[in-house]
This record gives structure tokens, C-alpha cells and sequence, in this order.
């Protein structure tokens, strides 16, 4: 099972280099690890179970094929021919299926979601029609309208419905609301902050484990965006987490992008910090069945440091190394989200694009935002409740930051992130090395040694479970 899920890893991630057009180069690279990987399972196995040599060309004529037809796929698409047209070639193409992330030889026509998702109906995805626009989308992505008692897709919802925070209802605009809820004090948004309000800095550190405070230390604000689950009362949640944390070092507060939701934006505070004490008491109550945060779209993790700690050259990498194209894949499937309105990334910023710029610029929504005057802002990740993801997030800026300011401006490679990692690996960082690792990340690594990674990850998870016991 192991090289089974091996080689489908590097077959998404050759197929990925083509659908987001990567030069030939980069495609051409992929392949030779897909093929060289059932050059080395061949070693150990045979025909019988399933494996193939790397020399047989049946398979390597059929994945230049299904390349070829992928080619012509996207040429059609630049070309704006139309299917029809496409029909008339007599082959089967290639083709990505986005709801399910898996990619399909076939005939069938892909069929497009309200907001732009492509998807194949055989797959049986859990889509469901909007009441209103007649558009399918994620089911779970929608929004139950108890009026009509039926699903709408989040636009359509919130252009026909009101919602009183003060009952925590919901009304369609033809239904007549029977409550009175104009008491501002007892409004659920009441407990939160302005969206504009900011938090003292206290550079929170831990003494006995930290050295002298100065100014070349990382200290990190963490803002994260979490959605009401339904049936869920905003107040009496906001006023539970609040009891989790010293009322001085957190801000709840109110963001226009969310639906029915709110941002808890901590003080800055050292890695180790962030990582032993302060979302501690958070995690061990854990609201994940009142809030969500990796399930509701509209909700980001964004990570502010320090400016002070790094020269403009580090800051120039920093920029780099996160636009960069061949590190895209890597970076997206840590943060757990594709590129977004709110984090882009730009193909061509380099080390001499500019890093001084305006505080009102539009390279606040980019996925590495310069423009703060004192703090850089690191915008890529989808939002996270679950503990392990959350300081995996963490785990992997820190990482990057200190990478940066050891590697040269020749090295910006996320294979270059990854053999540094693997050199003086570190206990603070297992919830990174656990994620790398499960997603074979490693495998490709010069001078990995996966026997003793492993036993290293195992030693570190039961130590940690000693200290929770």
C-alpha cells in the first residue's frame, strides 16, 4: 500500500504541474520520479502483484498519451474550441475532477459548479441545486432556508435572508419576523471587538526556555477566522473562549468577510510561546463542534512577525521563496487552500521586486503582505481548529523564517527547505515533519533516511503523550 499511495502522490503531483501549465521542465521532472518509482518497486516485486518495470513502454506510451491529450485539451481551451469540436478528435482526454481531487481518463463532459468548480456527476459528489439561482454546489457549503425548507447556495442566501443577532434567527425577506430583538446590549456582536481595533504588544516569552529578549527574536501575532456552526449562539461561545485566555493578550472581533463568525487576533508572542502556554487552556476545551474553521470557506490563519528580525536581502527571499512557482504545490497543500482573493500569489516577483510599499496598497491581499509598517504578514493558510494543523501552520513560518536567514539566494527551492529541515531535526517542529512525511514529501530528499525519520517521529509523539498524561 505504501508505493501504491507513493505513486499516486507523484502522479497528482505530475498532473498538477500541467494543469497549472508549469514549464516543460518541471513536467518533464515530475514524470522521471513517477517513472523512477516503479523502477525502485520493481526491485522487490513482480507483475503478479500488480507492479510494473520501469522499462515497460506500454506504460510510458500511455502516460505521454494521456500528456499529448492533456496538451490538446488546453489548447482548445486557449483557442476557445468548443466541445463539440473537441469531440471530433475521436480520443478520450484527461481531465481533473476539483470536488474530488482526483484526475480521469474519459468521455464524460465535466460539469461546473455555481462558483466555478469542475466535477464529474459518476463520481456521486454530495452537490445540491440552489432554491435560488438553479447553480449546484457543495452541499456542505450551503445554507438550509427554513422558509422554503430547502438548500441555497451562500449568496443567495444572504441577498434573501436577514439575520437578528439578537434571537439568532434567520428570515427570508417574505416571511414576517416575530421577534423584537432591539436591544443593542443583548446583541451577540456586542461581545466583539471593531475590526480595526488592534492589541497591545506584550512580547509574551518563556524565561527559563528563551534567550535574553532583543530585537532579532521572532514574535508572532496569530489571526484566526472561525464560522458559527448552526444552532450555534455566537455570544455564549465568544464569551467561553474568552475564559481560555488572559483578557489582556486577545482580541475578539468583528470581520466583514465572514458570513456569521469572528476573528480571535492574539498579542505577539515568542514560537515557543505561542506553541506551550497560550492556546493551551483553547485546545484542551475545544470548540470544534461550535465553530469551524477549515470547513468554512471564508475563513483564513494569518501569521504576523517581527520586520526588525531580518535584513532587506532576508526580507527580498522571504518574498521570493513564497511566489514562487516551483514551490506553489508545496506551499498550497501545507496551507490547505489554493490561492484566493485575499492571499495571491504573483509568478513573476523575484529577489529584486519591491518590498517597501505603501501601508493602503493592494499588496496587503497578497499571500506574503509587506506593507504593515513593523510586521510582516504570512496570509496562505485556510483556518484551523484542530491542534495539530494549527501548529503545524506555525511550525512551518517559523521554519521558513529561519531557513531564510541561513540559505542563499541560490537555494529558494522547497527542495532546498526540505533537505535544510531534515538536517538538525527538531522536536518543536513534529506536527510539520508528521504532515511531510504522510504526504511523502520526503521520499525525494537526497540522503533521506526514512527508518530512522520514522523512529524519530515515534519517539517525539510518545513523548509528548507523557507530558499530556
Amino acid at each position: 500500500m505504501d508505493i501504491l499511495f507513493t505513486r499516486k502522490k507523484l502522479r497528482e503531483k505530475l498532473f498538477f504541474s500541467i494543469k497549472y501549465d508549469l514549464p516543460m521542465d518541471e513536467v518533464e521532472k515530475n514524470l522521471e520520479n513517477y517513472f523512477y518509482n516503479f523502477k525502485i518497486s520493481s526491485v522487490n516485486t513482480n507483475h503478479a502483484r500488480g507492479y510494473f518495470n520501469y522499462s515497460d513502454s506500454n506504460l510510458k506510451s500511455k502516460v505521454f498519451y494521456i500528456l499529448k491529450d492533456f496538451r490538446i485539451n488546453s489548447y482548445c481551451e486557449k483557442n476557445k474550441i468548443s466541445i463539440d469540436e473537441m469531440r471530433q478528435l475521436e480520443m478520450p482526454f484527461f481531465v481533473y475532477d476539483e470536488l474530488g481531487n482526483s484526475f480521469h481518463y474519459t468521455n464524460e463532459i465535466l460539469v461546473e459548479t455555481g462558483d466555478g468548480q469542475f466535477y464529474l456527476e459518476s463520481a456521486d459528489h454530495e452537490v445540491s441545486c440552489c432554491y435560488n439561482c438553479d447553480e449546484n454546489f457543495i452541499r456542505e457549503e450551503m445554507i438550509f432556508s427554513e422558509h422554503h425548507q430547502a438548500d441555497y447556495c451562500s449568496t443567495c442566501f444572504h441577498e434573501n435572508h436577514d439575520h437578528c443577532e439578537g434571537c439568532d434567527q434567520d428570515y427570508h425577506h417574505d416571511e414576517d419576523r416575530d421577534c423584537n430583538c432591539n436591544d443593542e446590549e443583548n446583541h451577540p456582536s456586542g461581545c466583539l471587538s471593531e475590526y480595526n481595533e488592534r492589541n497591545e504588544l506584550f512580547f509574551l516569552t518563556q524565561p527559563k526556555k528563551e534567550a535574553e529578549l532583543n530585537y532579532k527574536n521572532f514574535f508572532y501575532g496569530i489571526e484566526l477566522e472561525c464560522e458559527m456552526r448552526e444552532g450555534e449562539v455566537l455570544r455564549e461561545t465568544v464569551e467561553k473562549m474568552k475564559d481560555c485566555f488572559n483578557s489582556d493578550h486577545i482580541l475578539f472581533k468583528r470581520d466583514g468577510s465572514l458570513n456569521y463568525g469572528f476573528e480571535i487576533v492574539s498579542t505577539n508572542a515568542t514560537f515557543n510561546y505561542h506553541k506551550n502556554l497560550f492556546w493551551k487552556s483553547f485546545f484542551e476545551n475545544d470548540f470544534t463542534n461550535e465553530v469551524k474553521g477549515y470547513h468554512a470557506k471564508s475563513c483564513g490563519m494569518h501569521i504576523h512577525f517581527n520586520k526588525n528580525a531580518f535584513s532587506n536581502l532576508d526580507i527580498r527571499k522571504l518574498n521570493a521563496f513564497y511566489h514562487n512557482i516551483y514551490n506553489r504545490d508545496f506551499i498550497t497543500t501545507i496551507a490547505g487552500r489554493e490561492k484566493n482573493d485575499y492571499a495571491k500569489f504573483y509568478d513573476d516577483i523575484d529577489l529584486k521586486s519591491e518590498i517597501w510599499v505603501d501601508q493602503d496598497s493592494y499588496y496587503k491581499y497578497r499571500c506574503i503582505n509587506l506593507s504593515n509598517t513593523s510586521t510582516i504578514e504570512i496570509r496562505i493558510f485556510q483556518s484551523n481548529l484542530k491542534e495539530n494543523s494549527f501548529f503545524r501552520n506555525l511550525e512551518f513560518v517559523d521554519s521558513v523564517n529561519h531557513f531564510i536567514k541561513e540559505t542563499s539566494i541560490n537555494h529558494l527551492g522547497y527542495q532546498n527547505y526540505l533537505t535544510w529541515l531534515l538536517q538538525d531535526t527538531k522536536k518543536s517542529y513534529f506536527n510539520l515533519y508528521e504532515f511531510l512525511q504522510k504526504n511523502f514529501y520526503f521520499e525525494l530528499s537526497k540522503n533521506f533516511k526514512p527508518k530512522g525519520f520514522k523512529n524519530l517521529l515515534s519517539i517525539i509523539e510518545s513523548e509528548n503523550k507523557k507530558k499530556c498524561a
